[in-house]
């Protein structure tokens, strides 16, 4: 809008001091554009419906990813209490071949 009104001025020198930041913004946003090859923006009924399937998706992958880490928590837990039952069966065997002799 102040860049259209900057154009309409005849690019009046004044005019540029006084909306210097907006002028800066919109032409450097237009490179930007440009440089990606886009003419025409996305309608924000269209972001927003692209933003609620992507939200949808994260949830669902979200529970995906709790239950897997609540699994592996849980293997944690029964590869911790394994390593204590067999490093015990290994000290009473260490027990039981110490006394053999």
């Amino acid at each position: 809008m102040v860049y259209a009104k900057y154009r309409r001025s005849g690019f009046d020198r004044d005019f540029f001091d006084i909306h210097a930041a907006d002028i800066i913004l919109h032409k450097a946003a237009k490179k930007y554009f440009d440089e990606l090859k886009i003419t025409k923006l996305p309608s924000i009924n269209s972001l927003r419906s692209e933003w609620a399937e992507l939200e949808k998706e994260h949830r669902k992958l979200l529970s995906g990813y709790k239950a897997a880490k609540q699994k592996n928590t849980n293997l944690g837990v029964a590869k911790a209490n394994a390593d204590v039952i067999l490093s015990g069966s290994r000290q009473q065997q260490k027990f039981n071949d110490r006394d053999a002799r």
